[in-house]
């Protein structure tokens, strides 16, 4: 089937299950208009581990109105009250599916792309509307309340968190209308990752992702350098640039959902070769050479598979709505050139953010803020041409951080779950070439020893081995297939893994390391 239809097929079929999902309802009598960016807040208390999968909203905004919500949760044994204006309490746990209003008093369904766990404990819950405003209903103690065998939920409260979340004039007590949609959580078995492998230069791509929770505005009047280097081509970035550059020229132009190419007066040394031209896009980020990818999403993974290049403040950003964007050689040196966002504002609000990408001929690159304002964010750099993930890093403390090809180090995944009774492929991958081989340890007890001391420099062992199990390195993955018993005794048992490449000349032991899987096997 069509890729595109299958995947349409599938939203049609969550529509259509909707109705089974177990839900819990509130009311749908509104008297409250609230505006777009407002944010209601309730509590949750599940009598059994839920999965959270779907909302009915009564919204105020009119039928065909296009928006989403952003979805926070406490941490277990937290509550809205008092928690409405502290943005510390809360996580961003979900953003739902785009969706269109059903007008007031009609339920308008909100789905979020993959499931929300609430363990048995209380939740805060956050509701903030994006492009669209909910209705709510005055609270009189009698109305707050409502629960069945396997829900309660407590209402609540409004804020008019315009300018950013858990912010605005609170208003109390407020019934938040619509209807919780969830399951019964089942599933337990987990394969998770932890610690990092080695084997390699510096990672290719560095970023911090700003979620709604932190704060993008730590970054204003700051800025970071990344030094180019031709051993494991990359760069070495530290804290600190030099003051933006106002700019001259003529304004791009370039508008919303916009990107330009322009070139530059030389060739700038790079990860993928000499560049002469950038693509400026309006969303705050530039690529190497000429690009066509917009997106007003910012999101690691897109980040990791577009071209090469530069996320300066990676954000819906609306140049059309307020602000310019210019390119241009600095007027005093030759050598370096400016791609300035001067006052660009964030779509539906009112915040400028200025901030400047300026490349060197030598291939330095500075990235420097003035004030921003804005409320998410990706902030970084990135090879492209599906780059791992790192670990994300702490741009405002960042200290010194290496960025290189970052395309072999040794990595260690699953294929899904240790489901009791199942199979699950177990895959290490990004040895380098001139691999010899290898061996897959696994234990019932983890570690976290530094193997500095034996001469793998930077790696470190994640688990006391009780079996080993070689592998050869062809191809681009090592793959181990495990048929887990049906054995119900089994159901909790937690297993170490962690594979090990010999890889002459990758220091001065010749032997590299993943990072660990924990494995948690169960029924389900």
């Amino acid at each position: 089937m069509n890729p595109i239809r299958s995947f349409l097929s599938a939203i049609l079929l969550v529509a259509a299950l909707a109705a089974q999902y177990p839900s819990l309802v509130t009311t749908f009598a509104g008297g409250n208009s609230g505006g777009t960016e407002w944010t209601a807040y309730f509590d949750l208390r599940p009598a059994r581990a839920l999965n959270v999968v779907q909302f009915d909203l009564n919204l105020s905004s009119p039928v065909g109105t296009p928006g989403t919500i952003d979805v926070y949760v406490t941490a277990p044994g937290g509550t809205h009250v008092g928690n409405e204006v502290n943005a510390s309490a809360w996580t961003l746990v979900s953003s739902s599916l785009p969706f269109t209003s059903a007008g007031p008093g009609n339920p308008t369904l909100a789905t979020l792309p993959g499931p929300v766990l609430l363990t048995v404990a209380s939740f805060g819950v956050a509701i903030r509307c994006r492009g669209v405003a909910m209705a709510d209903t005055n609270g009189t103690g009698s109305n707050q309340s409502y629960s069945n065998s396997e829900l309660a939920l407590t209402a609540g409260s409004v804020t008019e968190s315009v300018s950013a979340p858990f912010t605005g004039t609170l208003h109390s007590p407020r019934v938040w209308n619509g209807a919780v949609y969830y399951y019964q959580r089942l599933r337990y078995a987990q394969a998770t990752s932890y610690g990092s492998g080695c084997g390699g230069g510096g990672p290719s791509t560095m970023y911090e992702l700003f979620d709604g929770v932190g704060s993008v505005v730590d970054l204003s009047n700051t800025g970071f350098s990344m030094g180019w280097h031709s051993i494991d081509p990359g760069y070495t970035v530290r804290q600190g640039a030099g003051p933006i550059v106002a700019p001259s020229s003529v304004p791009l132009r370039i508008w919303t959902f916009g990107m330009v190419t322009v070139s530059l007066p030389w060739a700038m040394p790079s990860q993928i070769g000499n560049v002469r031209q950038i693509s400026v896009c309006s969303q705050g980020y530039v690529h190497f050479g000429v690009s066509t990818l917009v997106s007003d999403r910012e999101s690691v993974q897109t980040m990791l598979g577009y071209p090469c290049g530069v996320y300066g403040l990676w954000d819906a950003l609306d140049p059309a709505a307020g602000g310019s964007i210019h390119a241009e050689s600095d007027p005093t040196d030759p050598s370096r050139f400016h791609v300035t966002w001067l006052g660009v504002v964030e779509r539906n609000t009112s915040n400028p953010n200025t901030f400047q990408i300026t490349f060197s001929q030598s291939g330095d690159i500075e990235v420097k803020y003035g004030t921003l304002s804005c409320r998410d964010a990706i902030v970084g750099y990135s090879r492209g041409s599906f780059a791992i993930n790192p670990a994300a890093v702490d741009i405002s403390a960042l200290g010194t951080h290496r960025i290189g090809e970052g395309r072999w180090t040794l990595g260690l995944s699953a294929s899904g779950t240790p489901v009791l009774g199942r199979n699950i492929l177990m895959m290490t991958e990004g040895y380098p070439a001139n691999s010899l081989g290898g061996v897959l340890a696994f234990g019932v007890q983890q570690a976290s020893v530094a193997l500095d001391p034996i001469g793998m420099v930077g790696c470190r062992q994640y688990v006391f081995p009780d079996v080993t199990l070689p592998f050869q390195t062809t191809g681009f993955h090592a793959n181990h297939l495990f048929s887990i018993p049906l054995t119900p005794s089994l159901a909790g048992t937690s297993l170490y893994l962690q594979s090990f490449a010999v890889t002459p000349g990758a220091n001065a032991l010749g032997v590299v390391s993943t990072n660990g899987v924990h494995w948690l096997l169960d029924v389900l």
